[in-house]
């Protein structure tokens, strides 16, 4: 981004130059010299720091070329190598505003004696201005590429209360859940307290070596969509370290056309996909890598489908992984659900069956089945769309992916209708025609869980 910002402060100095003189000018022919000759040592004074911040920028010494004692060219041993370091519309500018200042000075004294200014090309130094702004108009097609695309963070708003914004405090909290698991590497973070055993099964089963791209699927809870929406945000900032936003693949599904965009505002309410982002950094410290949030709207079948296989190549990609955000039954008055099974025993069994029904059909691999589930017991999982359009990924993607759970938790054990609880799982997946494994993981994050797809390429064999 520093390239960027020099680029925007290279313009913005020319812009206002140009600005100034053709201020300048207006001043002249309106009878006010003075703050037109003011006008136009100032444009003059911008015009000479361009080409400073250009010399700085190229790293440009001072020497001599013929008469001249003080011309910028590129450092060189070989004199016959050296060349003007700044291109012709830069002196082309330098040029008109050394003229504007002649003009307005002249001007000011044959004023100041109340004599006519023999001088009457005051337009000059104007134009040759707007000439070199045009002659650079390829420039400015990239000047506004690099303002549209300047770095737009989103902070970690949930840092502090849904988890530790205490860097030292959350890095131990991290290794403290991944020594406990004894697998690679399995972080967790509040929503993190209720789900630590759970995610860093997920998490866990995760080599970040040969991972370049993470793509986030997220429920919204606050913004309403019938579509998936893009992040537009560059970098996703973490307590622990940020991870930069991969706009190339952004890019790539805007141009599908099925994709709307969401703004800083909508992207910082939502904590489905932040809550995966402290893991990530965790994960893949000194691992570059880059992210792809998608947040997932409360979409049709047919959408679930679509969204399916338009990302489904994505998948056949063994250098990604993906990170789905849910949940399983939240359970009791407070959330509005409180389906028993008496037939199951106590309330928390009941919980625990229906769940596994529906990790169940979700090892199938059948987006209709786990479809026709949810329209049956209503189960209240608020990620059933990311989790419907990764079923639909796995059926369409070339490689056959087979998931299995391997951990269950219930945050408390209901046995009143008074109560409630939130599930936790997690699971892990095999591709079978490469013979490599995917971690999959439900896991709660204060209403928020994971599902987590890995590939690891495989290795060759001798």
């Amino acid at each position: 981004m520093k390239n960027g910002a020099s680029k925007t402060a290279e313009w913005a100095l020319l812009v206002t130059s140009v600005v100034l003189e053709a201020t300048s000018a207006i001043f002249e022919q309106l009878g006010h010299p003075l703050p037109s000759m003011v006008m136009a040592f100032v444009a003059l004074l911008l015009s000479i720091l361009d080409l400073i911040l250009k010399a700085r920028q190229r790293g440009i010494t001072c020497d001599r070329r013929g008469l001249l004692p003080c011309f910028y060219r590129h450092s060189s041993l070989d004199v016959r190598n050296r060349k003007p370091f700044a291109s012709l519309v830069h002196y082309f500018g330098l040029a008109g505003a050394l003229w504007q200042c002649c003009f307005t000075t002249v001007g000011y004294h044959y004023t100041h004696q109340k004599l006519v200014n023999p001088i009457k090309l005051c337009l000059l130094s104007f134009i040759l201005a707007l000439c070199v702004l045009i002659s650079k108009k390829k420039e400015i097609r990239v000047f506004f590429k690099i303002l549209k695309n300047m770095e737009k963070i989103r902070r970690p708003s949930h840092a502090g209360s849904w988890y530790t914004d205490n860097p030292k405090k959350l890095e131990e909290e991290l290794e403290g859940w991944l020594s406990a698991t004894g697998l690679t590497k399995s972080p967790d973070v509040r929503g993190y307290s209720y789900s630590g055993r759970a995610a860093a099964y997920a998490f866990g089963n995760i080599d970040p070596t040969n991972i370049t791209r993470v793509f986030l699927l997220g429920p919204s809870h606050h913004y309403y969509t019938p579509k998936c929406a893009l992040s537009t945000a560059t970098v996703y900032e973490t307590p622990i370290g940020d991870l930069p936003i991969d706009l190339e693949v952004i890019e790539e599904l805007k141009a599908t056309g099925k994709f709307e965009l969401m703004d800083l505002q909508v992207d910082e309410a939502e904590h489905s996909m932040e809550m995966h982002l402290p893991y990530l950094a965790k994960i893949f410290e000194g691992h570059p890598v880059k992210v792809v949030p998608i947040l997932v709207g409360s979409l049709h079948a047919n959408n679930e489908a679509m969204y399916g296989r338009l990302l489904a190549k994505y998948v056949d990609d063994p250098t990604n992984f993906f990170s789905v955000s849910s949940d399983f039954c939240h359970w009791g008055s407070r959330f509005q659900y409180t389906h028993y099974d008496k037939k199951c025993g106590p309330i928390h069994k009941s919980i625990e069956a229906l769940d596994r029904m529906g990790m169940d059909i979700i090892e199938t691999g059948n987006a209709d089945a786990f479809k026709q589930y949810l329209s049956e017991y209503d189960n209240t999982i608020c990620g059933r769309h990311p989790i419907s359009v990764f079923l639909h990924m796995s059926r369409n993607c070339s490689t056959k992916i087979k998931i299995k759970f391997l951990r269950y938790e219930q945050s408390s054990q209901c046995k009143t209708m008074r109560d409630s609880s939130v599930s936790y799982a997690s699971a892990a997946a095999k591709v079978s025609a490469y013979g490599n494994s995917i971690a999959l993981g439900w896991q709660q994050q204060q209403g928020c869980a994971v599902i987590v797809v890995y590939w690891k390429r495989p290795s060759k064999v001798a």
